[in-house]
């Protein structure tokens, strides 16, 4: 019997203090029920070490690539599908993420085994190290806790970019666009054309969450900027429906936070505030700034 094969994909831009730790974690991961074909990690021009340092893993099965060139995480992306064309499941991964434990790869390879076509694991913010960072960790488990409740986690906000997995008969009708909002698009991409979509608690991934008020301007800039670009290929409608959540679930997770954690979230409240009124309107573009202090994950 032909045994399944998976390939691990890793765009990577100025990643140095954090590739060795990311490949340490795959290279950890239990592999009982698939075959772990490659690890291919693409340096998308990369100014610092990021090549050099995952070259070191080269003996251990680790592809690089590095041509010198900034495209962008989207076309860097269908490069990384396109060298993987043959495998059973994709699974793209950020650089700057910790994979929690050693199971992950098991978890995402049994749905995609069980019928999903794209699942995505829990997204868990790392413990933050200053207030500003508290504030807007409180912020980030809200929504992991509402979003993980709405349609079952079933839903575009759980469809993340830091970790994917992708069936081989969704890679063979699907790339990504030229967005920023490539994670978003991937979970529109399933949901018009009828394949499944499936979240999972079982597995997680941790993010440092911004530390600074420029840094989470970056990373709000990057969402807000990348809806309307869905709007023609999926309907105006169909978008924002995806996006509307209930406002009573709203209520209930609010309340919770609010009472469980009344210094951090009301600071994650007045960030939010400040935000709105002071922030201006974002252009899409195929590359961003980098929010530093969301870099350090180790």
């Amino acid at each position: 019997m032909k045994p399944f094969t998976v390939t691990i994909g890793i765009p990577a831009y100025n990643e140095a203090a954090n590739i060795a730790f990311l490949l340490e974690d795959i290279l950890k991961q239990r592999c009982e029920s698939f075959v772990l074909e490659k690890v291919v990690v693409i340096s998308d021009g990369s100014l610092d070490e990021t090549a050099a340092i995952a070259r070191r893993y080269e003996s251990s099965g680790v592809c690089v690539l590095d041509d010198g060139k900034r495209k962008g995480k989207s076309e860097r992306l269908n490069e990384l599908l396109e060298l993987s064309s043959h495998a059973d499941t994709v699974i793209l991964l950020d650089a700057d993420i910790v994979l929690s434990g050693d199971s992950v790869f098991e978890v995402l390879v049994s749905h995609i085994k069980a019928g999903a076509d794209l699942v995505s694991p829990e997204l868990r913010a790392l413990p933050p190290r200053n207030f500003f960072g508290r504030a807007i960790a409180a912020g980030h488990n809200l929504k992991r806790a509402l979003f993980s409740e709405w349609r079952d986690g079933k839903n575009i906000y759980q469809c993340h970019g830091a970790a994917r997995a992708f069936s081989r008969k969704l890679l063979e009708k699907f790339r990504f666009q030229e967005s920023v909002g490539e994670d978003a698009y991937s979970y529109l991409f399933v949901k018009k054309f009828g394949f499944r979509y499936a979240s999972t608690r079982d597995a997680a991934v941790a993010i440092r969450v911004p530390e600074t008020l420029n840094d989470h301007r970056k990373q709000s800039r990057r969402f807000l900027a990348s809806r309307a670009m869905f709007y023609d290929e999926c309907g105006k409608e169909n978008v924002r429906a995806e996006y509307r959540y209930p406002k009573l679930l709203f209520v209930k997770h609010f309340a919770i936070f609010l009472l469980k954690h009344p210094l951090d979230f009301s600071g994650y409240l007045g960030i939010m505030m400040y935000l709105s009124l002071f922030s201006e309107k974002s252009k899409t573009q195929k590359t961003w700034e980098i929010a530093s202090s969301s870099k350090m994950v180790r």
